[in-house]
């Protein structure tokens, strides 16, 4: 699990500031901002593309949840129960769960038992916010 947290909060780091940039330049123009923003009207580009002289793009937590949700999967099928490999684990996802519904399912309703009881999870989500190791 240890190599699986490395991985999970590196390739966030990596990733999250760079997507937020292209998502929002993407598909979240902020034209009434940009109209107000003279660099933005001096380059006829949006605020979010870019526009602003000054990077003001900041990390939300959003998503923790979801990221809560697969790291105690991950954590409860793979490590502890051993329900299935690591490699088992990409295979499903790369398929999107095709022809595994059930094991689907059964992630979804250990889940849901794991929320319930909190503890253990609402440690992975204290750590998974704070960069830290459950």
């Amino acid at each position: 699990m240890e190599e699986v947290w490395k991985e999970a909060r590196g390739a966030c780091r990596k990733a999250s500031a760079q997507f937020i940039e292209c998502m929002y330049a993407a598909n979240m123009p902020a034209v009434f901002l940009s109209v107000l923003i003279d660099d933005c009207i001096k380059k006829g580009v949006d605020y979010n593309n870019a526009g602003p002289r000054y990077n003001t793009n900041y990390i939300q937590c959003v998503g923790i949840g979801t990221i809560t949700d697969s790291l105690s999967v991950i954590k409860k099928h793979i490590f502890e129960d051993k329900t299935l490999s690591m490699s088992e684990l990409l295979g499903v996802l790369s398929s999107n769960f095709e022809g595994k519904e059930d094991l689907r399912q059964m992630f979804k309703k250990k889940n849901a038992q794991i929320r319930e009881q909190g503890g253990e999870r609402n440690d992975i989500t204290g750590k998974s916010s704070t960069g830290d190791k459950p």
